[in-house]
């Protein structure tokens, strides 16, 4: 079966958050992170769709993170993506599409809030302490077939990129656990591990990481004294 790609690593914007200010949210109860597992297994096939099903496997972890409109299948995976090239200017596009772009349908599509990208060292604590998040990593032939244990290794030519949901932080048997967006029959039930120092490798490549959280309430209704909190922060790290 041939796996599809489709993530295309972000130009980098001083605007976009810090995920220090995403923590500040959570600490001070104004959002939540989702937690950790998910039962659902999407399949975007041959597609470039994988940032679009990425995000739908990461709403997946919670039903709070799903509208009442949305039923976290393989048609939400779709919906993500195509408004993300709506917003790349390429309604139709069947390329692919960086992870600033999915963050801005997740939030016009109601199913996230506030996000932020991270270094690796961002993502070894937010999965540690707080919960999934989802990375974009250059992909190698090797990787298309997890060994017996579901481990996934550097080897052969690089392939692409691929956006994919982390759903887990464990020392044993490896560090990372994640669910993919090729199938059950994929890997370990759709899942894959990583060791710590292969996840380092990729992500020094060109990788990223985004992380994402809900409000506590709809962003409409918080409260002036939280309106000013967050233009406080921002103030704090963009200096204006």
């Amino acid at each position: 079966m041939e796996y599809g790609l489709g993530w295309k690593p972000r130009e980098k914007d001083p605007n976009d958050w810090t995920p220090a200010m995403l923590k500040a949210m959570i600490a001070a109860g104004a959002a939540h992170p989702i937690v950790w597992e998910t039962a659902v297994r999407l399949n975007q096939g041959s597609t470039n769709h994988c940032g679009g099903y990425s995000l739908a496997t990461l709403c997946a972890s919670s039903s709070s993170w799903a509208t009442s409109d949305y039923t976290i299948t393989n048609a939400l995976g779709e919906r993500v993506y195509y408004k993300a090239k709506e917003i790349d200017g390429n309604p139709k596009g069947e390329d692919g599409t960086d992870l600033r772009s999915i963050a801005k349908a997740g939030k016009a599509l109601g199913l996230l809030d506030y996000y932020a990208f991270g270094t690796y060292e961002d993502g070894e604590e937010w999965t540690q302490n707080r919960g999934p998040c989802i990375y974009g990593l250059p992909w190698y032939e090797g990787m298309f077939n997890p060994d017996a244990e579901g481990l996934v290794k550097i080897s052969g030519a690089m392939k692409g990129g691929h956006a994919i949901c982390r759903t887990m932080d464990e020392q044993l048997p490896y560090d990372s656990g994640w669910v993919n967006t090729w199938g059950a029959d994929w890997g370990d039930d759709g899942r894959c591990f990583m060791e710590r120092q292969t996840l380092y490798q990729l992500v020094d490549m060109w990788g990223e990481v985004l992380l994402a959280v809900k409000a506590a309430v709809p962003p409409v209704a918080v409260a002036p004294s939280w309106l000013d909190a967050l233009k406080n922060l921002r103030k704090r790290f963009f200096g204006g």
